[in-house]
């Protein structure tokens, strides 16, 4: 299925938009919920963060979990609006996220955008 998957360029380009537009919340939320969870002596790869797995947060200590989950699900939503504002849907971009480690093609284009689109950041001399 993954190898079937039509993405055009506008398509790669949003793709890769949007992953560079989402590294910094992204870390911020990850050294947030990083904090509370050395805070209560947990493992921070011991918990799946995607945004569609927090069932398994029910395993981390009361007093922490509801913050946990509040910063995974605002990080969430900003993703999503990330996503739509770049012009994708968030299905689009997962079934980009879940082709991509197959589809070497694919990979090498949304490199090739990432690429771009940080040489086009840099100030110019």
């Amino acid at each position: 299925w993954a190898q079937t998957l039509q993405v055009s360029p506008a398509e790669v380009m949003n793709y890769a938009r949007s992953v560079l537009q989402m590294d910094s919340p992204r870390t911020q939320t990850y050294n947030q919920i990083k904090t509370l969870l050395t805070g209560a002596n947990y493992d921070v790869n011991a918990i799946d963060m995607r945004c569609t797995a927090t069932a398994n947060l029910n395993q981390l200590p009361r007093r922490i979990r509801q913050q946990v989950r509040t910063l995974i699900v605002d990080y969430c939503n900003q993703a999503s609006d990330i996503v739509r504002t770049n012009g994708l849907k968030v299905e689009q971009f997962n079934a980009i996220t879940a082709a991509y480690p197959q589809d070497q093609t694919l990979a090498e284009q949304i490199r090739t955008a990432l690429m771009q689109l940080q040489q086009q950041s840099q100030p110019q001399p």
